[in-house]
Order: C-alpha cells, then structure tokens, then sequence
C-alpha cells in the first residue's frame, strides 16, 4: 500500500515538474515577443 502511495505521488510530482517547466518556456517566449512588440 505504501509503495503505491510514493509511485503516485512521484508521478505527480514528475507531472508537476514538466507542467512548470513548460509554463516557464512559455512565459519566457512571451517576454520575447512583448519585447519585440516595444521596439516596433
């Protein structure tokens, strides 16, 4: 039973882990483009 609590929670947290990551590259591109935007 505890063994399958801790797989479900590193499941989570891997999950966790990939959604931040990819919410950061977008936040990162985003900046980009509004700095592109300022220029024009």
């Amino acid at each position: 039973m505890i063994e399958v609590i801790s797989a479900v929670l590193t499941l989570i947290l891997r999950v966790d882990d990939l959604f931040k990551r990819k919410f950061s590259t977008n936040i990162l591109q985003l900046n980009k483009v509004l700095q592109i935007v300022k220029k024009l």
